[in-house]
Formats: structure tokens, sequence, C-alpha cells
């Protein structure tokens, strides 16, 4: 991040952004886990493998939006020190 005293850059998204961006995330995870869960209770048997590679891209989508909540938290921590340091 910048200093202080410089802008953000336009490019950097805003904390609306990035909280909007992991509630899609959340929400695509517990989607897949909720057709998981029901795929596993139907099924006669089940693979492994495929429940674990599965289970390994919910765990990647809940990271993504656990990330996007960590920047956008640490943005806004950042935006009110800035706003404290200029008034």
């Amino acid at each position: 991040m910048s200093e202080l005293n410089e802008p953000v850059e336009a490019s950097e998204p805003h904390v609306h952004e990035l909280l909007n961006e992991a509630i899609v995330w959340l929400q695509y995870a517990r989607g897949v886990t909720a057709t998981l869960a029901d795929l596993v209770h139907e099924a006669e048997g089940v693979d492994g493998k495929q429940l674990g590679l599965s289970l390994e891209a919910v765990a990647a989508m809940m990271q993504a939006g656990v990330e996007r909540v960590g920047q956008a938290h640490a943005k806004w921590t950042w935006e009110q020190r800035h706003a404290a340091a200029q008034a």
C-alpha cells in the first residue's frame, strides 16, 4: 500500500467490491457443499478420491472468500487511519 499522504490507486478494489466477491465465493462453496451432501446421501457408494477432490475445491472457494474479507478489513482499517490522519 501507499503511504498515508498518498491517494489510493484507482485500480485497487474498494472495500464493498472485496466484500461482494467474498460473498460470491462463500455462496459458491455453500452451493457445492450442499450438492455434495445430497450426492453422498443418495449414493450407494462413495468414490473417496472424487469426494476428496471436490472437498479441496470447496476449501479453495472458502479460502478465496476469506482472503477477500481479510483484504477488505485491511483496506477499511487503512482508510479509517488515513481519514483520521487527514482530520
